[in-house]
């Protein structure tokens, strides 16, 4: 779990997904395929609230993820088109 100010970040492994809340509600959620053989993670596609704050939410849930990744020494393969051009942004 992470916060980050107004956000909070939960790893739901049973359901293999990163869900981002805002203000106590579930704004966007991740979905993952965890590999432990060759310690990767695939983000696969994403599910957001259409929101004016839909793009924001989306960076910072990608942000949140790709750090708590990071944390646990996974690399991270990305198939969901929406994350490809959030993450383009981010490393940008």
């Amino acid at each position: 779990m992470i916060e980050d100010g107004d956000y909070f970040l939960n790893d739901n492994r049973e359901a293999g997904a990163f869900e981002l809340s805002f203000v106590d509600d579930v704004v966007a959620t991740l979905h993952y395929t965890l590999d432990i053989e060759t310690m990767e993670i695939e983000f696969a596609y994403c599910e957001i609230e259409e929101t004016l704050m839909a793009a924001h939410h989306c960076r910072e849930l990608l942000r949140l993820a790709t750090d708590a990744v990071a944390r646990q020494g996974l690399t991270v393969a990305v198939t969901c088109p929406v994350a490809l051009r959030v993450t383009d942004g981010l490393s940008a």
